[in-house]
């Protein structure tokens, strides 16, 4: 009988000890990813700093390239739709037609994430519009 109970409390024991590491192994693991994270976030931001400070300095098909990555750094930040005005107002300035539909379609995909249906369909038809005026579309 006392063979049997040390067998349950060593058993008991072993469940305890297995159930504290594996909640300290999630524990840690997600005290890693959520650490990755904001090094992503970080690197990103230190990312869309450089490239608007260097943006005076910009011209031609450089500064729309470079206006063309601050509309993907800043997918579902705030600032977003201010670097897609910039890209389709400078796109605009240029006479860049491509950059121009590019940069219409990335306004409308902005207003289809806000779920601004009304926003959305106003410039979604501009685009559309502009892309049949340009033939920017492939059969």
């Amino acid at each position: 009988m006392i063979l049997k109970n040390n067998i349950l409390l060593h058993s008991r024991q072993i469940i305890l000890t297995a159930l504290i590491t594996a909640t300290m192994t999630a524990s840690f693991a997600q005290s890693q990813a959520t650490e990755q994270a904001q090094a992503q976030e970080r690197y990103t931001q230190s990312k869309i700093d450089s490239l608007a400070a260097l943006l005076p300095q910009m011209h031609g098909g450089e500064k729309l390239k470079a206006l063309r990555t601050l509309c993907d750094l800043t997918e579902d930040l705030p600032e977003q739709k201010q670097y897609i005005e910039m890209y389709l107002d400078e796109a605009r300035r240029q006479s860049n037609v491509e950059d121009e539909g590019d940069a219409l379609l990335s306004l409308s995909t902005f207003y289809y994430s806000l779920f601004d249906t009304d926003t959305f369909f106003v410039v979604t038809d501009e685009a559309i519009r502009f892309a049949r005026r340009h033939q920017l579309y492939e059969n």
